[in-house]
Parts: C-alpha cells; structure tokens; sequence
C-alpha cells in the first residue's frame, strides 16, 4: 500500500531546509514537483526559476521540474 503524500508537512521541510542552504537544487526539485502535484503550477515554476538562477539548468533537479511542468510527471523515492 502506498504510503500517503503530506504535501504540506513536505513543504514545512522543505523550506527549512531552503533556510540552511537556498542553493539546494534538489529540495527545490521536489518542493516544485510537489506543487505540480498540488496543482499550483505557479509555485511550482517559481521553483523551476529558482533552479535557473542558481546554475542548475541542465541538471536532474531541473530536467525533473521541467518535465512535471510539461506533463505532470513526478518522482517519488
């Protein structure tokens, strides 16, 4: 059985995480695929902008970001 997303719990993480380290390229990955999930596209983009700005076009944390954007495929571990 699955285990259920918390996506909000998974956001208070998140953005602790983003306080110890804003250029963690990965939490803001899944913190946008996250907000696909939810629905809010425009976060979720925010997060995809983040990546950009940080140097990161081209890594996976991007590439996984851009293809949630673009289809609404995410990765979950």
């Amino acid at each position: 059985m699955p285990c259920p997303i918390r996506l909000e719990q998974a956001g208070e993480y998140y953005r602790l995480a983003l306080t110890k380290n804003p250029n963690n390229l990965l939490v803001r990955s899944y913190m946008g695929q996250g907000f696909v999930e939810a629905g809010n596209l425009v976060a979720a983009r925010g997060q995809h902008d983040e990546i950009l700005a940080r140097g990161g076009k081209g890594t996976w944390a991007e590439e996984s970001l851009r293809k949630a954007l673009s289809g609404g495929q995410t990765y979950r571990y």
